[in-house]
């Protein structure tokens, strides 16, 4: 019994095993700040693509309310811009949807919703291997007082 107690209290290694335990999780955790850190820029850079897109809506208002087909004419604006910045058309969904529409004044309010899949690789280990990143821009658009140019 004498012999255990002299080494136990014997110190000579202890450090190599505390060092070996932080530097596993000091590791752990920079992988999963590198983990969470690539999802906020992509979803940063989805939210970028987004506006792009709302911006486009802006420019060419007029060829999207002038359209025999509005809401086909916006999704095809939205995608087009889209893929110019490297999005695939599954990863875009646009909705138009028409509140009045008479003949002086139409009003419409307009939702893209953009997908992504970000792949893990340190989340892997706590059973996420993808996470689906959304991003959703609401607008609407008003035009009235017009003289008759649409028809209902």
């Amino acid at each position: 019994m004498i012999k255990i107690r002299k080494y136990i209290k014997r110190e000579t290694g202890n450090i190599l095993i505390i060092f070996a335990m932080t530097f596993t999780a000091l590791v752990g955790f920079l992988g999963i700040a590198t983990d969470v850190g690539l999802m906020y820029a992509q979803k940063t850079r989805l939210l970028e693509i987004a506006n792009l897109m709302r911006d486009a809506r802006f420019q060419q208002i007029e060829i999207i309310w002038n359209s025999t087909t509005p809401a086909a004419t916006f999704d095809s604006i939205v995608r087009e811009y889209g893929l110019k910045n490297g999005l695939n058309t599954s990863q875009i969904t646009t909705q138009y949807v028409v509140k009045t529409n008479t003949t002086t004044t139409r009003e419409v309010d307009v939702y893209i919703y953009i997908t992504s899949t970000y792949n893990c690789s340190a989340l892997k280990l706590f059973g996420y291997n993808n996470v689906t990143l959304k991003e959703t821009i609401k607008g609407y658009a008003i035009k009235s007082k017009s003289p008759k140019v649409w028809k209902p």
